[in-house]
């Protein structure tokens, strides 16, 4: 089981959830010596988490493979530039993180591979994962809505989706089963819901607070 774990960062130096908690640099050393310890070997992180990227750069020291992500693009960029855009975001973060290649790299703005530079932003995915700086792309979705359009217009490797007790969107759609018919990986997120499912009783949000009936 251990090897199905992933070390999530979004709250590396930085406020994040309901309680708004943040790890320090110096209790990120720690968790990330317990995970090597406990043969966890993959990291998840974004860009978009301030100094995440960097932060694990300067801890990492090889031990363990990476997953990141492509930003949403510019609003103004022009459909000649996203390619290039693509390749200077993930060697960006490549150099970030001191890593030669990416376990995967995943779209964060899945649906704009639906939009009407979808086919060009893909192209760009392509060619990242035919350069060799990364073993997988995928998509990382937050509804369920249009995975079915990208899934029929596009390949990935790999979809990371939300699931948890509250959200079950993920098996209740069919999804979860469809996508592994298709052998392609399948990655959960907010397991946690955000740090919700980790709270006593007394310190949840009224909003949940109505499903506590023990």
């Amino acid at each position: 089981m251990v090897n199905k774990i992933i070390v999530g960062s979004a709250n590396f130096n930085q406020k994040y959830g309901v309680k708004k908690n943040f790890i320090k640099k110096n209790e990120i050393k720690k968790l990330f010596n317990l995970a090597a310890k406990n043969k966890i070997k993959v990291i998840d992180t974004s860009p978009l988490y301030k100094e995440s990227e960097k932060i694990i750069g300067q801890i990492n020291n090889n031990r363990f493979k990476v997953i990141s992500k492509i930003p949403k693009k510019p609003k103004n960029i022009k459909k000649k530039e996203i390619v290039d855009w693509l390749k200077k975001s993930a060697i960006n973060s490549l150099a970030n993180l001191k890593i030669k290649k990416f376990e995967c790299l995943l779209l964060q703005d899945a649906n704009s591979l639906l939009s009407k530079n979808g086919k060009e932003i893909y192209k760009g995915m392509r060619s990242i994962k035919k350069s060799e700086i990364t073993s997988k792309i995928g998509i990382s979705i937050y509804d369920f809505k249009t995975l079915g359009q990208i899934i029929k217009r596009f390949k990935f490797d790999l979809v990371q989706a939300p699931l948890n007790i509250f959200d079950q969107r993920l098996i209740e759609t069919g999804w979860l089963n469809k996508l592994k018919k298709r052998k392609i990986e399948v990655h959960v997120r907010s397991i946690f819901l955000q740090g919700i499912l980790l709270l006593g009783r007394d310190q949840l949000p009224k909003k949940i607070k109505k499903f506590d009936k023990t």
